[in-house]
């Protein structure tokens, strides 16, 4: 949620699969409804999304895409 306790979404681009799985990224790595941490590079537009820098997932294991 942000600020005003409104839902947000976001348009977020990651690598290739391929790439993702030798960076440790797995199918079962997250699932529906987990609170993870996102760090990204924001759109030039100001619109919310952007590429994804990181993950920390719930259980503190963190992926990167590059």
């Amino acid at each position: 949620p942000g600020s005003d306790g409104k839902i947000a979404e976001y348009s977020i681009e990651l690598t290739s699969p391929n790439l993702l799985m030798r960076r440790g990224w797995r199918p079962g790595t997250m699932k529906a409804g987990d609170k993870v941490t996102v760090v990204l590079n924001p759109l030039r537009d100001g619109t919310p999304g952007g590429r994804i820098v990181s993950v920390t997932t719930p259980d503190g294991k963190v992926l990167t895409e590059r």
